[in-house]
């Protein structure tokens, strides 16, 4: 299945120019997340990683340290939007792991686990007890 997806700007290219970042400081998650799905080699994971990373420490009040953080977590988390493969691939290029779902050497997750797993999330987060 083709992906809807544009391509990642070339990470590489980018992370070596001076200029404008290739994220405007109000881009979509799905703009700038998406395109991790389609990444197969590990310099241009670094390097798109570095992008999403420069991009959090200038429209953010972070350090570097917690923008790394905040971009493993959420380029983990859109691993799930992939495919059982592409969420495979995405953590191992990019040592993302999917926050609810945990690591890919668990296995694949269905849509049964998915939802028990949402509904126990909500639940902590309410502060109810998990049933």
């Amino acid at each position: 299945m083709a992906s809807t997806f544009p391509p990642p700007p070339a990470a590489s290219d980018a992370a070596s120019k001076p200029g404008p970042s290739p994220f405007p400081d109000d881009i979509s998650p799905a703009q700038k997340y998406g395109p991790t799905l389609l990444i197969t080699g590990a310099d241009e994971a670094r390097a798109y990683f570095e992008l999403c990373v420069e991009h959090t420490l200038r429209t953010s009040d972070v350090d570097q340290e917690t923008a790394e953080r905040i971009e493993r977590e959420n380029i983990g988390y859109w691993g799930g939007y992939g495919t059982f493969e592409e969420r495979e691939r995405v953590e191992r290029l990019f040592g993302a792991v999917h926050p609810v779902f945990g690591s890919t050497k668990l296995g694949p997750v269905t849509l049964e686990q998915a939802l028990a797993l949402g509904q126990r999330l909500g639940q902590e987060r309410l502060g109810q007890r998990p049933s």
